[in-house]
């Protein structure tokens, strides 16, 4: 007879619960903190971010928070930034400070299209981190599955709950 070994062992359903519960607040956490990482001027942009219910509100205040930032940013000349002149102006990203992936010189991104894009996560670019968390957030109570934060879930099971 084969002995069992504790890697044979399976966690009770208890366990896993409290494991993804823990992992899930974890990761709300985390998402929180990255948007405190964009510049001090922008952080209004996320006072809506926790009171969206559905996944459409969630979407409306995104959309709005990208225009809110793509409007309030100051661009640069764009031969401040490494480009020539008649491709217009230019603006690192406000949330993450992140710059095209050009391999050229050429710092920042194109504005406002570019800047827009970056925000986004649109036409193939590589979103902004912190807007990307935001909109994770801003989702969370809308999500039924996937690795979202219920909080009503938790607070069903007894589990305690992150301040906002």
């Amino acid at each position: 007879m084969k002995e069992k070994t504790v890697r044979d062992a399976k966690p009770s359903q208890a366990v896993l619960e409290a494991e993804v519960d823990r992992l899930r607040i974890e990761l709300f956490v985390a998402r929180r903190a990255l948007i405190y990482m964009a510049s001090r001027d922008f952080q209004d942009i996320f006072r809506g971010v926790f009171g969206c219910k559905t996944r459409n509100e969630a979407f409306d205040w995104f959309r709005s928070a990208v225009e809110k930032a793509v409007k309030r940013v100051k661009p640069r000349p764009a031969q401040e930034m490494g480009d020539s002149p008649h491709n217009g102006p230019r603006a690192y990203c406000p949330m993450c400070g992140a710059s095209s992936d050009r391999l050229s010189q050429i710092q920042g991104f194109s504005h406002p299209h570019g800047l827009r894009r970056h925000l986004k996560g649109s036409h193939n670019t590589r979103q902004c981190k912190v807007m990307k968390a935001a909109l994770e957030l801003a989702c969370e109570p809308a999500m039924d599955t996937g690795p979202y934060l219920q909080l009503g879930a938790l607070r069903k099971r007894g589990a305690t709950q992150p301040k906002r």
